[in-house]
């Protein structure tokens, strides 16, 4: 709660008018379903428990048309127990990432569209940070292959 607080200052001496500061989890946004246009974040959703619900939450969240865009980690294949105990002795936030193909499957079964994964900092063992885009789809201007308004259901 210090950091919403601390943001509400700065934001009322920069002369800030158009931003709300709301204190939540990213796995379960204090948002109304399709209430806003982005979802923006840098390294908070590499520690969350729920990779899979940020990604939910945040397609809940998005309007049509909306847009996703993540800072994370990914690995450029799964890893098991033993290799992701050695890798988290150098970088902790390894503990949940998923690979690149799961982390493309994992949009893609979510409903968003138009994903991309860049890859950036290399962090050794195949394992590397990431931008994370993606889009929720407006259903009525574009839909996905094969639905069409009207038979979707």
């Amino acid at each position: 709660m210090e950091m919403v607080e601390l943001s509400r200052r700065n934001a009322a001496a920069a002369g800030v008018t158009n931003a709300e500061f709301l204190h939540g989890s990213i796995e379960a946004i204090p948002l109304p379903d399709e209430a806003v246009d982005a979802v923006i974040s840098t390294c908070v959703s590499n520690t969350a428990h729920d990779r899979l619900g940020v990604l939910r939450d945040a397609f809940r969240v998005l309007r049509p048309g909306g847009h996703l865009v993540l800072v994370d980690v990914v690995t450029a294949r799964p890893l098991d127990a033993t290799q992701r105990a050695a890798i988290e002795q150098r970088t902790i936030c390894v503990a949940g990432a998923l690979s690149i193909a799961a982390y493309h499957a994992a949009l893609t079964a979510i409903g968003f569209a138009g994903g991309a994964i860049t890859l950036t900092a290399q962090h050794g063992d195949d394992v590397r940070s990431a931008i994370v885009q993606a889009t929720k789809p407006n259903l009525s201007t574009s839909p996905p292959s094969g639905l069409r308004p009207g038979n979707v259901g």
